[in-house]
């Protein structure tokens, strides 16, 4: 009886730890497959509510010259310099990119359609460092616009995610754009991304 009894004790306690692993690996599983659903969710989250601007701007004392925020996450909003010379432009809108458009095709017609009608693009090329590092394509763009004394050149990124594209560059009149040239596209260079609090 004593055997008999030990050995269905140790059958008990088999049966019990195997049901404990086959639990252990449900629920293992489980629990595997909630946490790629919430970093999902989060990069999703994350998508919806971010958006782009530079890291310790240079300027100061900056006038408001335009601020429009939708109901549908996009913006614009458009700072002048107290010297009136430098406008900087920091938008969004939706991503509207169709399937055989090529990428730099998109980022120039971003920019006509959206940033300034009058645009006209005169280079638009990938940016490898900045692509890198905000995890998304970053195309560096410059453009002018108007004639003569009303001339104004720029220079800017766009930024295509999945749900929304950005827009974040300066410009300037045409003959003041070479002297502060490679200080905008050092604090292009520095932009991050910063995620908005509710």
């Amino acid at each position: 009886m004593r055997r008999t009894k030990s050995f269905g004790t140790i059958i008990i306690v088999f049966v019990a730890v195997v049901s404990l692993l086959l639990g252990y690996g449900t629920w293992s599983s489980h629990v595997s497959a909630r946490k790629a659903e919430d970093d999902e969710e989060a990069s999703h989250e994350i998508d919806m509510k971010n958006f782009f601007t530079i890291k310790a701007p240079g300027y100061t004392q900056l006038e408001n010259i335009k601020t429009e925020n939708n109901f549908d996450g996009t913006y614009y909003y458009e700072d002048m310099t107290s010297d009136g010379l430098t406008i900087i432009t920091n938008m969004s809108a939706q991503t509207t990119i169709r399937d055989a458009q090529k990428p730099d095709a998109y980022a120039i017609n971003f920019v006509c359609e959206y940033v300034d009608n009058d645009a006209i693009v005169t280079d638009c090329v990938q940016d490898e460092k900045l692509t890198e590092k905000m995890v998304y394509p970053v195309y560096k763009i410059t453009w002018e616009k108007g004639s003569n004394e009303d001339s104004r050149q720029a220079v800017g990124v766009v930024i295509k995610t999945d749900l929304y594209t950005y827009y974040f560059g300066y410009s300037c009149p045409l003959d003041y754009f070479e002297d502060n040239a490679d200080f905008y596209n050092e604090e292009l260079d520095g932009i991050e991304w910063l995620e908005l609090e509710e």
